[in-house]
């Protein structure tokens, strides 16, 4: 009757409600596509084929992206690693359990993730290029999910399921990994990030009736303060630190200037880009690196933003089973050093865009 209905392997989850003569049903996601974006939001490039993108992460060294892709058969989701300047991509899983929500250690070796293979969703690792070397990182009663590794990589900070939606938990990966809850309250808290320094988190929370963006000190949580001013979601921090990065509620991105030290100061948001349809967004330098098949180039120092945008009119498009990247011929501007994202809502203006660009 439907090949598009929202399904999910692990409960055996299928979303539909039938009547005498009537099928209801929740169609699956729609496909996202994954695109470098410049400062003013023009596109640059695409990264694989439109596919179910749930999370992806930039590698530390700009090199790698590492993507989970869904599978519409089981509704679980396997990760990949796009390998940029070769131009090929390789899936680090191919089973019917759910890993997703990828997140890369700060020197690269290593990939953290969410899964179910052995019930509701833990934190585990794997060493990239190292097939059979996964292993459980965390294990608590009901879901956690990593969101963020310290730069010096001894703290990971993570969601952990609570009544009335997911808290945030910190979590040592050196020496005994005994995790402690860093913000627990009765609202829900997402998209923690920590600054470039460690000092300070970033995160989403509905406090105040609406989702916001708030800042908070890494030792105790204190020192908190509001960034958002109307609305935000998606906290993302510069790599050097002085500037803070969120979704608006209006879909624009908005750009925070930050002093991180000795005591963090942050200014007054200005709007960047429009972003309609994006899901996941990154804000992460990309190496100045020669023209390859899958990564932009740049005359000096400079990057890209890597980001996710959802069109529903690919919805349904095909899936392909095994994702390749295509080829960018775009030189990147210095100035336009990736700090911030946006896009237009249709294919068409997307497309001319594009022929701007080029």
């Amino acid at each position: 009757l439907s090949e598009s209905v929202n399904y999910f392997f692990g409960p055996g989850n299928a979303a539909f409600s039938v009547t005498n003569d009537v099928l209801v049903f929740e169609t699956a996601p729609s496909l996202s596509r994954l695109v470098w974006l410049d400062r003013q939001g023009r596109e640059l490039g695409t990264l694989g084929q439109p596919a179910l993108v749930e999370g992806f992460r930039v590698s530390p060294g700009g090199d790698r992206v590492a993507v989970d892709i869904g599978e519409r058969r089981t509704g679980t989701s396997d990760v990949w690693v796009f390998e940029l300047e070769r131009g090929v991509s390789t899936r680090l899983h191919s089973d019917v359990v759910d890993e997703a929500r990828p997140l890369w250690s700060p020197d690269g070796s290593r990939l953290y993730f969410r899964s179910d293979k052995k019930g509701p969703p833990d934190i585990h690792e794997v060493a990239v290029g190292s097939p059979g070397s996964e292993r459980p990182v965390l294990a608590l009663e009901g879901v956690q999910q990593p969101e963020d590794v310290s730069k010096d990589g001894r703290t990971m900070v993570f969601l952990q399921d609570a009544a009335f939606g997911a808290d945030v938990w910190l979590v040592p990966l050196e020496g005994e990994r005994r995790p402690k809850p860093w913000l627990t309250t009765q609202f829900n808290e997402r998209n923690p990030r920590f600054s470039p320094d460690g000092n300070w988190i970033a995160y989403e929370s509905d406090e105040s009736g609406n989702p916001e963006v708030y800042v908070a000190r890494t030792e105790g949580a204190g020192d908190k303060r509001r960034v958002s001013t109307a609305g935000g979601r998606n906290p993302r921090w510069r790599s050097d630190g002085r500037e803070l990065y969120y979704v608006a509620p209006d879909d624009f991105v908005m750009a925070v200037p930050a002093v991180p030290v000795p005591r963090l100061e942050v200014g007054a948001p200005t709007r960047l880009s429009h972003v309609a349809g994006v899901e996941h967004h990154e804000v992460d330098f990309i190496k100045c690196r020669p023209v390859s098949r899958a990564a932009p180039a740049c005359a000096a120092e400079g990057g890209a933003v890597a980001i996710a945008l959802e069109y529903s009119e690919l919805s349904d498009a095909p899936v392909e089973s095994e994702p390749a990247p295509r080829g960018l011929g775009v030189v990147l501007d210095p100035r336009d050093i990736a700090a911030a994202l946006g896009t237009s809502a249709g294919r068409a203006r997307l497309e001319a865009e594009r022929r701007e660009v080029v």
